[in-house]
Protein backbone atom coordinates (compact mmCIF):
# COMPACT_ATOMS: atom_id res chain seq x y z
CA UNK A 1 0.00 0.00 0.00
CA UNK A 2 2.43 2.42 0.61
CA UNK A 3 4.70 1.83 -1.82
CA UNK A 4 1.02 2.55 -4.47
CA UNK A 5 0.53 6.06 -2.84
CA UNK A 6 4.53 6.70 -3.08
CA UNK A 7 4.40 5.40 -6.78
CA UNK A 8 0.70 7.73 -7.17
CA UNK A 9 2.52 10.93 -5.47
CA UNK A 10 5.64 10.57 -8.10
CA UNK A 11 3.49 10.63 -11.03
CA UNK A 12 1.36 13.32 -9.72
CA UNK A 13 4.61 14.91 -9.04
CA UNK A 14 6.03 14.16 -12.60
CA UNK A 15 2.53 15.36 -14.33
CA UNK A 16 2.40 18.69 -12.67
CA UNK A 17 6.54 19.59 -13.52
CA UNK A 18 5.45 18.72 -16.97
CA UNK A 19 2.58 20.41 -17.63
CA UNK A 20 4.35 23.76 -16.12
CA UNK A 21 7.34 22.82 -18.52
CA UNK A 22 4.94 23.11 -21.58
CA UNK A 23 3.87 26.21 -20.10
CA UNK A 24 7.13 27.93 -19.94
CA UNK A 25 7.87 26.67 -23.55
CA UNK A 26 4.94 27.99 -24.98
CA UNK A 27 5.99 31.43 -23.48
CA UNK A 28 9.21 31.33 -25.13
CA UNK A 29 8.18 30.13 -28.48
CA UNK A 30 5.58 33.57 -27.89
CA UNK A 31 2.48 30.90 -27.96
CA UNK A 32 0.01 32.96 -25.55
CA UNK A 33 -2.47 33.27 -27.79
CA UNK A 34 -5.93 31.18 -27.44
CA UNK A 35 -8.21 31.15 -30.81
CA UNK A 36 -10.82 29.55 -31.86
CA UNK A 37 -12.96 29.25 -35.33
CA UNK A 38 -16.79 28.77 -36.35
CA UNK A 39 -16.69 26.59 -39.00
CA UNK A 40 -19.47 27.12 -41.64
CA UNK A 41 -21.13 24.76 -43.88
CA UNK A 42 -19.12 26.45 -47.18
CA UNK A 43 -17.46 29.71 -46.71
CA UNK A 44 -14.12 28.52 -44.81
CA UNK A 45 -11.18 29.62 -46.34
CA UNK A 46 -9.36 26.36 -46.10
CA UNK A 47 -12.59 25.20 -47.91
CA UNK A 48 -15.57 22.47 -46.72
CA UNK A 49 -14.79 20.00 -43.90
CA UNK A 50 -17.00 17.11 -43.03
CA UNK A 51 -16.26 16.35 -39.66
CA UNK A 52 -13.65 17.30 -36.75
CA UNK A 53 -10.69 15.61 -38.02
CA UNK A 54 -11.03 16.93 -41.28
CA UNK A 55 -11.48 20.55 -40.05
CA UNK A 56 -8.45 20.12 -38.28
CA UNK A 57 -6.48 18.86 -41.09
CA UNK A 58 -7.71 21.31 -43.66
CA UNK A 59 -7.64 24.46 -41.29
CA UNK A 60 -3.42 23.40 -40.18
CA UNK A 61 -2.78 23.40 -43.27
CA UNK A 62 -4.25 25.74 -45.18
CA UNK A 63 -2.43 27.87 -41.86
CA UNK A 64 0.90 26.43 -42.49
CA UNK A 65 0.73 27.92 -45.90
CA UNK A 66 0.83 30.99 -44.89
CA UNK A 67 3.59 30.19 -42.18
CA UNK A 68 1.10 30.26 -39.32
CA UNK A 69 1.19 27.10 -36.70
CA UNK A 70 -2.21 26.42 -35.34
CA UNK A 71 -0.72 24.87 -31.74
CA UNK A 72 -2.87 21.85 -29.99
CA UNK A 73 -5.63 22.65 -32.65
CA UNK A 74 -8.89 20.52 -32.03
CA UNK A 75 -12.42 20.89 -32.95
CA UNK A 76 -15.45 19.72 -30.84
CA UNK A 77 -19.01 20.45 -31.39
CA UNK A 78 -19.60 23.03 -29.04
CA UNK A 79 -22.78 24.30 -30.86
CA UNK A 80 -25.85 22.81 -32.05
CA UNK A 81 -25.76 23.53 -35.99
CA UNK A 82 -27.83 26.37 -37.63
CA UNK A 83 -30.81 25.45 -38.95
CA UNK A 84 -30.24 27.25 -42.62
CA UNK A 85 -28.23 25.80 -45.27
CA UNK A 86 -26.32 28.80 -46.62
CA UNK A 87 -22.70 28.59 -47.00
CA UNK A 88 -22.63 31.15 -43.62
CA UNK A 89 -24.25 29.27 -41.22
CA UNK A 90 -21.92 27.31 -38.67
CA UNK A 91 -21.93 23.73 -38.29
CA UNK A 92 -21.51 23.79 -35.06
CA UNK A 93 -17.87 22.69 -35.05
CA UNK A 94 -15.55 25.13 -33.48
CA UNK A 95 -11.56 24.47 -34.02
CA UNK A 96 -9.53 25.76 -31.13
CA UNK A 97 -6.09 26.01 -30.64
CA UNK A 98 -3.02 28.53 -30.14
CA UNK A 99 -1.04 30.89 -31.91
CA UNK A 100 1.83 32.88 -31.60
CA UNK A 101 1.55 36.56 -30.34
CA UNK A 102 2.49 37.49 -33.78
CA UNK A 103 0.30 35.58 -36.01
CA UNK A 104 -2.97 36.93 -33.82
CA UNK A 105 -3.65 39.82 -36.23
CA UNK A 106 -3.44 37.39 -39.24
CA UNK A 107 -6.00 34.52 -37.66
CA UNK A 108 -8.54 37.52 -36.95
CA UNK A 109 -8.57 38.79 -40.47
CA UNK A 110 -9.46 35.05 -41.00
CA UNK A 111 -12.23 34.73 -38.95
CA UNK A 112 -10.72 33.24 -35.73
CA UNK A 113 -11.77 35.43 -32.40
CA UNK A 114 -9.17 35.49 -29.85
CA UNK A 115 -10.31 33.50 -26.45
Amino acid sequence: MRITSLGAWVLTSLALLGSCSDDKNKENLGITASVSYVQTYCADPWGQARSSQDLVSAATAYLSQRNITLYQAQATQDNAPSLCLACSCTSGLVLHGLVRDQDVAAVQALGFTVD
